[in-house]
Order: C-alpha cells, then structure tokens, then sequence
C-alpha cells in the first residue's frame, strides 16, 4: 500500500498510506525542495518564479510527492487554484503562458506504470483531502516526457486528447543538410534581400537592456499586426509584460531567455522571444514590421536565423510552439501530441470531468453508480447539478443502466426510419431525394450502441431515454457517443443540409475527417454508391474500433484509424469534416479534385462557427466559397488556435452571410472577413460560378 500524508492550513497531517504530497502555498519555499531534476523549459525556476510573480492574483498551489520509504523528495507539481463560475478548479501554473505543462521529476526517480498510477491516485486523494473543497482538477497540454522520464500524470488521461499538439523540429548535426531540405522557403535568398539594407544584421540579445528593448518593439509590432486580423492583444498588457521582461532579466545572461531580431539602419525589423533548457529550443513570440518588408519574409527569417544561430551552441530539438500555422510545416515541424486531464475532486466536478480515464475513471463511475441509487438520482433526470455548463449529470448516469428487452424491433425500427428520413430532409431542404433515401436505408441503432441513449437539442444538457425504444434514436436531436468530452452524432438535419449543399454524386471518392462510429460514413457510402469511395479518418481508438466494426460489411468504405490531417490523402472530389478547426489544413485543399468540395466546420473547439464550403476552381488562388448556416462540433485536433478563435467569434458576430471567396497566399485586402496564415475569407466572388445554396442559420449543431 502507498502512505499519503497532506499537510492542511492548521498543521495537523492527515494519512491513509508508502508515498507522501505535501501541499505548499508559496513558490520559493517549494523550489528549494527539488532544485534539480527533470523539468520541461516551463517549468525552470526561471519560469515559474516569474509566473507565480507576475500573476499574483493566482492562489499558488505547489504539490510536492515525497516517497516515504527514503524520505527523499521525487516529484514537484506547480499548480494554482481559482474559481470558475462557482467551480473550485485546480491547474498547473499557465493561463495560456505555457506551452506545455508537467511536473518536475527527481534525477533518479522512475516510474514504471504502477508506480505512475500510484504517484497520480496519491495527487487526487491528496487535493481532495483539503479543506479548500476543490472541485476539478484540469492538467492541459502534458507532455508524453518530461527529459528522458515518461511523465507519470499521463496515466490520469488518453494520450494525445489535446486538441492542441507541439510542432518539433529535429535539424540532425548538419545544419546545411537541414537547411537543402526547406530548400522551397527560399531563406537564403530572403537573406540576399534584407542584407541590401545598410547596417542589416541578426543578432540575439546577450544583456537586459536589449532584451528589454527588444521585447518593447515586440509588443508593437504584434499589436500592430493583431490590430490588423481585428484581435485583441493582451501580451502588452501590465502583468504579461512583467512576466516577460523578468524572464528575460533572470535568464539571459545563461542563454535560457532567448531574444533575437533582424535589424538595420532603418530600425528592428523583426523579432522572437523563445525559452531554451538544454538542447531544445522553444520559440514563443515573433514579430515583425508589416508589409513593407515582406519581400525578404521577416518572421520566418528571424526564425530561421535564430534556429542557425542557437544550432551552432548546441540546439538540436525545435519547437515552434503550439498552434498549427501552415509555416511550421514548411519548416518540417512534426506533431507532438500533448495530453488533457480533467477529474472531478467533488460532485460537482462531475459534469466537467473526462469520462475517458484509464482505470481512475473506472473509480468516479463506481462512486457515481452509488450515488445514482439514492435520492440525488431521482431528481437527476430533471435538473443539472450545480455549476454544469450545458451538460447534465444525466450524461453520466447512463453509463449505469442496463439495456431492457424491446419486442418486434426491427419491424418498429423501418418504421421509425422512413418517417424520420422524411422529417429531417423536409427540414433540411434536402434537394436531392438520393439523402432522404440513404437515411432511410441506414439504421442508427448499430452506431448509437446500447441503450439506454443520452440526447440532447444542441445547446442544452443530455437527457436519458426511459429504455431501448428505438423510437428515442429517430429524431432531429444530437445523440452522445462520449457525453463527458461532448462527442456525439451529429444532428441529422444538419447533416441532411450540408450533404444536400456539397452534391455528393454517385461514383465520387469523399474523405470524411472524423468517422466516430460510422453513422455519416454509412450514409455517405450510400450516396455515392458501389462505384464510389469513402475513405473515412478517425483519431480516437476506441471510436474508431467501433467503426470498423459498423462498417465491415460496406465495401465503398476504407475506415483509416489515424489523423486526417496528412500529406498522402487520395485524391477527392469531397472532403467532409466532422470536426471544428480554426483554419482548413492546407492538405485537404491540396487533395481535392477541380470541382471538388471542401465541407468543414470553422469552428474552433468551443466556439459556435459556420459550416464552411470551399470549391476548387481549375486555376487560380481565389476558391468559391460560401457558408450554409452555423456549426459547432468537439475539435480536430492538430487544428486549434485560440487566438484565432478569438477573432473567428468576433468576425461572426459581424455576421457571415457575404463571404464568397477563399484567397490563398495573397495579401489580404479591404474585403477581407477574416486572415489566416496563409489563406483568408473575402466578401468579393471569386469570378467563378456561385454556390447555388441558400445560407440555413438555424442549423447550429452537430
């Protein structure tokens, strides 16, 4: 058995059992019990004193694990604790400062899985066993290792569930080799150009004044370019600044803070903040000065030259930070995935929590199972718990019923179906009477799994069928497949609209990114029938395992259990997305056919956006484009940028009804709706034949 001991506010220690956490409430007292170890470049004393420093409206909540055999100290977790809408939420030292978060682990300590799991359960127990009454605990974008140690708070979580990923860059010894394969960027002619300026130079700051001077034009050159996509900037603010410059102050004189620029006669060109902790490099912020020297690309040159510069001392692992901008893959950045946790401390965490964890999870379900038979379960199934945000407990008291016997199911099944099949595509509009008849071909009952069945009206908490009536299964309503992380079948109107929008004939190959269980897979196979292709992509193994199994008996279907997000994707005449993103991957627009049909949701995770659709013209950079109505889905992952989806849920507001094009790679002018990197969305057409679709906004979700 594992000891545990929590130190509480009066003194008095509290124990159940063979590893110790101690809970601290003051960062420099917690650093000097584990100054050395494994740590990731965020969790250098550096960072951290300046984050607990800076961002002293934060409650600091510093775990450190002792094991209480040897007395010695073998983990530290940097955490805060604040409340959210009346939630008591537990968090590693971040707020959207820091790439990726972990804990700081002993020289010498290892974890085999037991051990990790023992290390994590002695966390949780401990958190719940203080006073402050904590209601979740969320870990976000964890790495899969922190140095050469597998990090051990993974275990609490599915690997890789972050919609956001790192973006690494491994240059090898030879930097010229690296340098011939990003040949295509031209760098060394964007060198030619800006060294015709007199006093042109590159340099990276080597004392604090000139970090700091660097840093403040920094901040101008963002703000002027966030100003620019209409974002708001906060880095400049007060608190962020500090932040920032005593980073810089504490940390460049050991070359851990590094700060670069282009400079000339003229002024500072351009300009990068990153973090370096051994020989990985982390770059965090670029600037540069607009349009006016974007003949010689400065932001990607800075980058470039500062990568060169810091090979040279040593640095051979490149991270260009999280957020997938089509540049770091010209650099040759390769996805990291990261990890997120969320575990309920209290009830009311529940609604909140991630119904997916290994083994821990299996705990919660077991404590909910007890709970449900008592008099909290009867009112349940009316009501949400406190501090629920659109999902109802309901949602995880599902997983404690058990199927009951129906009768003549399939026989009320086609019933069920053909009246469904005519309601959705009469709301939806369908013209194209090939979809009424495809959902009335397919059942729902295989993809939706056993009932009992969580549904839900988008926007509004899960409700618990009374049984198996497939009845429940055939109507316009959203149908949970995950309900903890909002995974679900999408509503079918919507769908019914969208596939009606795009024309999916029959004989056309159409990738679908984000299969869940197959059930729009299924129906996309029917409409393009035996002569067509679908190749269907999805992420999650134990989604994607139940889609195999759905769809092994249709042939038209290649069911791919990886990401959709991928260079060797077939040729299609449409690509169909069941998963929200901040920008559409350059991939899928490569893939398609003249003619062909992008159907995608620009929809952040957690932002209500709009089903986008693309056209690929037979020349030019300029795609019709055109949204049919609004969409809000979980997150592709690889795909997420929360600044964007800061200016995507602004832009919407303005509203979207006179986007008309897509332009690539161009500057983007007085028509533009919204910029991305690499592409944005115009209000002028794209001199090609309109999308004969009406715009149908009271389709919201899928």
């Amino acid at each position: 058995m594992a000891f545990l001991s929590v130190e509480q506010l009066d003194g008095q220690v509290s124990s159940t059992s063979g590893i110790s956490v101690d809970f601290l409430r003051d960062w420099r007292p917690a650093a000097l019990r584990l100054n050395a170890g494994h740590r990731t470049a965020f969790q250098h004393g550096y960072w951290l004193g300046a984050w607990y420093e800076a961002f002293h409206g934060a409650a600091p909540l510093i775990a450190v694990i002792t094991d209480t055999a040897t007395g010695r100290d073998i983990a530290m977790v940097p955490m805060f604790s604040h409340i959210r809408r009346g939630i008591r939420v537990v968090e590693f030292a971040d707020l959207g400062v820091s790439d990726n978060n972990a804990p700081i682990l002993a020289c010498d300590a290892s974890f085999d899985a037991a051990g990790a799991e023992a290390v994590s359960a002695a966390l949780v127990d401990g958190l719940r066993a203080l006073p402050d009454r904590f209601d979740l605990l969320r870990f976000k974008k964890m790495p899969a290792y922190v140095g050469a140690k597998p990090n051990p708070l993974v275990s609490l979580g599915r690997f890789g569930s972050c919609s956001l990923n790192g973006n690494l860059v491994l240059t090898g010894d030879d930097y010229a080799d690296y340098q011939a394969s990003i040949k295509r960027m031209q760098m060394p002619r964007c060198w030619r150009v800006f060294s015709r300026h007199a006093g042109a130079r590159f340099e990276i700051a080597t004392d604090i004044a000139r970090a700091h001077e660097l840093l403040d034009v920094m901040d101008v050159q963002q703000q002027e370019r966030m100003q620019l996509l209409g974002s708001p900037f906060v880095l400049n603010n007060e608190v962020h600044a500090r932040f920032y410059r005593d980073v810089a102050r504490q940390g460049i004189a050991e070359g851990y803070a590094v700060v670069s620029a282009l400079a000339c006669d003229e002024g500072i060109v351009a300009t990068t903040f990153g973090v370096r902790y051994g020989a990985t490099y982390f770059l965090l912020r670029i600037g540069h000065a607009g349009k006016a020297w974007a003949n010689c690309s400065p932001g990607l040159l800075v980058t470039e030259r500062t990568m060169a510069a810091l090979h040279a001392q040593g640095v051979r692992r490149f991270d260009l930070s999280i957020g997938n901008h089509d540049y770091k893959r010209r650099f040759g950045a390769e996805q990291v995935p990261l990890t997120d946790v969320s575990i309920a401390l209290s009830w009311r965490g529940l609604p909140l929590s991630c119904a997916t964890m290994p083994r821990r999870a299996c705990a919660g379900i077991q404590s909910l199972q007890r709970w449900s038979r008592g008099p909290w379960r009867r009112d349940a199934e009316s009501r949400s718990a406190p501090g629920c945000n659109g999902h109802s407990n309901i949602a995880i008291v599902v997983l404690s019923l058990s199927p009951k016997p129906g009768g003549d199911m399939d026989d009320r099944s086609n019933k069920y179906r053909a009246f469904y099949a005519q309601l959705i595509c009469a709301a939806a509009k369908a013209p194209d009477p090939r979809i009424e008849q495809a959902f009335r071909n397919v059942r729902r009952e295989p993809f939706a799994g056993p009932g009992p069945w969580s549904i839900s009206l988008g926007g509004h908490p899960y409700v618990v069928t009374p049984d198996d009536d497939p009845a429940f299964l055939y109507q316009n309503t959203l149908l949970a497949l995950d309900p903890a992380r909002g995974v679900n079948i999408g509503m079918p109107a919507a769908h019914a609209y969208w596939l009606g929008g795009c024309g999916v004939k029959e004989g056309e190959t159409v990738l679908q990114i984000g299969a869940g269980t197959g059930y729009y897979t299924a129906i996309l196979a029917e409409l393009v029938g035996p002569n067509g292709r679908v190749y269907a992509y999805e992420i999650d193994e134990r989604l994607a395992a139940l889609a195999r199994e759905n769809l092994k008996d249709i042939t038209a279907v290649e069911l791919r259990e990886r990401s959709g997000i991928a260079s060797d994707l077939p040729r299609a005449d449409v690509i169909y997305v069941c998963a929200g993103a901040a920008q559409p991957a350059m991939e899928w627009l490569e893939a398609l056919r003249p003619g062909g049909r992008l159907v995608f949701p620009l929809a952040p995770e957690g932002v209500l956006g709009g089903m986008l659709m693309v056209t690929r013209p037979d020349q030019g950079l300029a795609w019709p484009a055109k949204f049919l109505g609004r969409a809000q889905f979980i997150g592709c992952a690889g795909l997420q940028d929360a600044d964007a989806g800061r200016r995507l849920a602004e832009a919407f507001a303005r509203g979207w009804e006179r986007v008309q094009s897509l332009r690539r790679r161009d500057t983007p002018d007085y028509t533009c709706w919204f910029a991305g990197d690499g592409w944005w969305l115009s209000t002028a057409p794209a001199f090609a034949p309109a999308i004969d679709i009406p715009p149908h906004a009271d389709i919201t979700q899928a």
